[in-house]
């Protein structure tokens, strides 16, 4: 069939049908970016006043909560992007509220009356605002034809109809189970698990309003009632790796295990630097070695140590030295129910290997690997490179790594591999070059031995932006 030319779509829209198709069009464009200029809405949601506006966008809904952050979920499929903000609290009358449990259940009733009306308005507000941008901007553009103006806002009105039909039908409120938190470090914890507290509330017999309203009041009773924590009965391990010497690497390992009540740390190797790690100048680590162990000592729980290719035998009974590091190299320590494995990487040298070199060693050594997991039986596998690990996936659970100094989840055989990037940011030289490094973590909650959720956490350079990524797992 032939494709018809821009001549002939020139002259289909110069009739007066053709005219009348285009306005409706252009109503229908013109609303949809309309929409991001209708003012955003103050509303009460209980003892709270929140402000809304949409725009056309991808099918997110943000969720800011100042003075702690944003939240961000895929809720949607429709093209709108929501975007709720908590803009003034009545702290007294929240505070005697959050208390009770009478109160807190009336800051929900008072929350979903007020998300209903919110819901209703907003749709209401943004349906008229997109129709009157797509009637100006057709009366401008077609000389305030009447006839085009009606195509226009027939136009708007059809395409938001479906746009906010969409968005209603595809909407899912489990998303918040796997949002992304940016903001205070000092409360993502809390902020997340109001989001996820409560497996309870995804009842399929509750309707996903009703799940919403739960989640809002939730985040609401948590500005009065910080320090509640719905996870405080599970064993929560934080993953470090590559440190890399790197003295700010060590100190948000602190501060995350402090903020997170992590019961311990799994350091998965590489805590020397690049620039001391091989040659005559490892003789001359001592110093930092020190610190190093210094810092480490200064945690309260147990540090899990499996050493990297670049952490010399110095620095590897030095730390062996310190009364809560663990060291880990074909043995395992249980944690609250979860009992993690380690292996020691097999590289390190005084002169210079080949990467392929190095991954031919691990390769090699991956069987012994296997044969002390299949006699140990761990949940948790730690290893600096996952090659070490390449025999005795389907035989374990997890596995945990690094090297890379990039993130990856996968899983193979029944096997999910947790490999993090470097929760030092590569080190000594990221003060020096700019590597566009993150400092990364990670956070794994386990209920006795099965996996919950894990936050993926993320700091832009020093006093950057903080992320933190959860990921939900089924029990």
């Amino acid at each position: 069939m032939k494709k018809p030319s821009i001549a002939a779509l020139q002259q289909r829209f110069s009739t007066p049908r053709g005219r009348v198709v285009e306005s409706v069009l252009v109503g229908a464009v013109a609303a949809l970016i309309g929409i991001a200029l209708v003012p955003p809405q103050h509303f009460v949601l209980g003892p709270a006043g929140v402000t809304s506006r949409a725009a056309f966008g991808n099918g997110d809904t943000v969720i800011r909560l100042p003075p702690f952050g944003s939240i961000v979920a895929s809720t949607h499929a429709a093209p709108l992007r929501i975007e709720l903000a908590v803009a003034d609290v009545e702290v007294e009358r929240l505070a005697s509220l959050a208390t009770s449990a009478t109160g807190r259940e009336e800051i929900r009733q008072e929350v979903e009356s007020g998300l209903r009306s919110l819901a209703l308005n907003s749709v209401l507000r943004l349906t008229i605002g997109g129709i009157i941008a797509g009637i100006l901007v057709a009366a401008f553009l077609f000389h305030r034809h009447l006839e085009h103006v009606i195509g226009a806002a027939t136009g708007g009105a059809v395409v938001l109809v479906l746009l906010f039909g969409g968005t209603a039908l595809t909407f899912k409120t489990e998303a918040f189970e796997e949002p992304t938190f940016t903001g205070s470090l000092t409360k993502a914890r809390q902020v997340i698990n109001a989001l996820t507290s409560g497996s309870e509330i995804l009842d399929q017999t509750r309707s996903r309003f009703e799940i919403a309203t739960r989640r809002v009041s939730d985040l609401l009773v948590l500005l009065a009632d910080p320090d509640r924590d719905p996870l405080d009965q599970s064993t929560v391990l934080l993953h470090v790796s590559d440190i890399h010497a790197n003295p700010i690497g060590l100190e948000i390992t602190q501060e995350l295990a402090a903020e997170f009540d992590a019961d311990a740390v799994v350091d998965t190797g590489d805590l020397a630097s690049s620039f001391l790690d091989t040659g005559a100048i490892s003789s001359f680590a001592k110093p930092i070695d020190d610190v190093m162990a210094r810092d480490i000592a200064q945690l309260e729980i147990p540090y899990l140590y499996v050493a990297g290719n670049h952490d010399a035998p110095a620095l590897r009974s030095r730390l062996a030295e310190v009364e809560n590091v663990v060291p880990l190299d074909g043995t395992s320590t249980l944690v609250g129910s979860v009992r993690i494995m380690g292996w020691y990487d097999p590289t390190y040298s005084l002169r210079p290997i080949p990467e392929e070199v190095k991954a031919e060693e691990r390769l090699a050594e991956a069987p012994e690997v296997f044969r002390t997991v299949a006699r140990l039986q761990p949940d948790i596998l730690a290893v600096h490179d996952e090659r070490l690990a390449d025999t005795s996936l389907g035989m374990v659970p997890i596995v945990l790594a690094g090297h890379t100094h990039e993130r990856a989840v996968k899983e193979i055989e029944g096997t999910t591999v947790f490999t993090l990037g470097s929760t030092g940011a590569t080190g000594l030289k990221s003060f020096t070059v700019d590597t566009e490094r993150d400092y990364e973590a990670e956070l794994f909650y386990f209920d006795g031995d099965d996996l919950i959720a894990v936050d993926h956490i993320s700091l832009t350079g020093v006093g950057g932006e903080f992320q933190l990524e959860r990921s939900s797992f089924a029990q």
